[in-house]
């Protein structure tokens, strides 16, 4: 498709703008006052790609700024994401016009009085955005709400499909009036589309049980706003077939690529998922284990918790993975699988490696990771 150079010139404006602030400490954070955008650390294709929608909103309200939003992953690990790579090439976008987590990591101390905009999350976990903490000035999330940073503004915490859906809604006068202009229809085209990727994936095509009517609304809207040609149906094929691409990854990659970290009470754990079952791992994966424990040695944690989800004749299911990777780990594990073993439908299905591996069926499919977070936290 082509695409409005307007919304990649601004991306690639702005973060020139950044790297020249953040280079040279004489530069004035007057005239342009530095703000950032995040997804949350998973930094997958919602958070990603909603990153950017909302920064170009916040950019076009707010024209004294320079607003860069930044993937909260480390550069190298984008190649884990393929989807969102096929997206933005869709798009001509080019990350490197996008900031990564090293980036912000290298920042310079000064620049963590920069506000920051949260999207799909809604607390900040990494240490190396932790410097932000005090400063989070808007949230746009469909999580469960923990409750940080009461005044930010906006601040929308709402369950729905996708984040992008809430964010294309708040901003929906702003995009609607941009499409109804001849100068900015093409912008307006572009943004729709990006808005679509993750509001169609999250939703498997507005038809899973993840899909609210809010998703069905707003996507039913960003349809009239797309370009001419546009084929709903071959765009969400091609990310979806992206997304199932597992060639050349390792296990050890898989548990990069869609990972989250917690950390309730004084126990550590990673929660990776990925959308393959047991089976799968054990066939194309045989070093598996090993990969899962290093995994866990190089993070540091004392609890993984790897959810696997599989679709077998057109019937959707998943698995739990647990290595106790620490006596304080196993203490956790066993609280959670008394607290919510029966809820989550667990159905023990193997040991390996001296029963520090625990491998169950999941018969509650409903129960994704968003689901289960906060009965962990209720498990301290």
């Amino acid at each position: 498709m082509t695409v409005p150079s307007k919304l990649a010139k601004l991306l690639e404006t702005n973060c020139k703008q950044y790297f020249q602030i953040a280079s040279d400490i004489s530069a004035s954070l007057q005239t342009k006052k530095l703000t950032f955008v995040s997804g949350n650390e998973s930094a997958d294709l919602d958070s990603c790609a909603t990153s950017i929608v909302y920064a170009y909103f916040l950019q076009h309200k707010h024209r004294e700024r320079c607003v860069v939003p930044f993937f909260n992953i480390p550069r190298n690990e984008l190649r884990l994401r393929p989807e969102l790579v096929c997206l933005l090439d869709m798009l001509k976008i080019r990350t490197d016009n996008v900031l990564f987590l090293n980036d912000i990591a290298a920042a310079p101390e000064r620049l963590s009085s920069s506000p920051i905009h949260l999207v799909d999350h809604n607390t900040l976990d990494r240490e190396e955005v932790g410097k932000f903490k005090k400063t989070v000035e808007g949230i746009i999330d469909h999580h469960k709400d923990e409750g940080n940073y009461l005044n930010a503004n906006p601040r929308i915490v709402k369950e729905c499909g996708s984040c992008s859906t809430l964010v294309i809604q708040y901003y929906m006068d702003i995009l609607s009036t941009l499409y109804n202009t001849e100068a900015t229809r093409m912008e307006a085209e572009a943004i729709s589309v990006l808005a679509l990727g993750p509001i169609l994936i999250d939703t498997g095509n507005l038809k899973n049980e993840k899909t609210t009517e809010t998703d069905v609304e707003v996507a039913n809207q960003l349809f009239k706003f797309v370009p001419s040609g546009w084929n709903r149906d071959e765009f969400f094929g091609c990310l979806k077939e992206k997304k199932g691409t597992y060639k050349g990854f390792s296990f050890m990659d898989l548990l990069h690529r869609d990972l989250k970290q917690y950390a309730p009470g004084n126990v550590s754990i990673s929660y990776p998922s990925i959308g393959k079952g047991i089976d799968w791992i054990e066939e194309k994966r045989s070093n598996w284990q090993q990969e899962l424990k290093d995994f866990a040695e190089k993070k540091q944690v004392d609890l993984v918790i790897v959810g696997l989800s599989l679709s077998k004749k057109e019937e959707f299911r998943r698995q739990m993975i647990l290595y106790k990777r620490t006596k304080q780990g196993e203490s956790f594990a066993d609280k959670f699988l008394e607290k919510n073993k029966n809820s989550l439908g667990l159905e023990f299905l193997k040991n390996v490696e001296d029963n520090t591996i625990n491998v169950f069926n999941q018969r509650n499919s409903a129960a994704s990771r968003k689901k289960v977070v906060p009965m962990i936290m209720d498990s301290i």
